[in-house]
């Protein structure tokens, strides 16, 4: 007998969290993690990047919108974290990227 296929789950909307590292000297590095709306509970790692142009990038990369982009590039040159709220992450975008 095969096995049946796997069905697609639809993508539930979470909050992706944005972490600032600055180090003296060297572009900061972003940690990223997406998980529930309440402080965090249940995020897991996504990925860690260097400098606006890879942040940029990868946020693109997880469907967040140019408005959504500017507004946490804004945030993160004065705070050390942002949220983005109701991104919608899929298993072939975790795929695409390697996550």
């Amino acid at each position: 007998m095969s096995a049946a296929p796997r069905r697609a789950h639809p993508p539930t909307p979470g909050v992706l969290y944005i972490e600032c590292r600055k180090r003296a000297g060297e572009p900061s590095e972003y940690l990223l993690s997406f998980g529930g709306n309440k402080d965090g509970v249940g995020a897991f790692y996504l990925a860690k990047v260097a400098g606006f142009d890879l942040l940029t990038t990868l946020l693109r990369k997880l469907g967040v919108t140019g408005p959504e982009i500017a507004t946490a590039l804004h945030v993160l040159m004065t705070e050390p974290s942002h949220k983005i709220p109701n991104v919608l992450l899929t298993q072939a975008m975790l795929h695409e990227l390697g996550l």
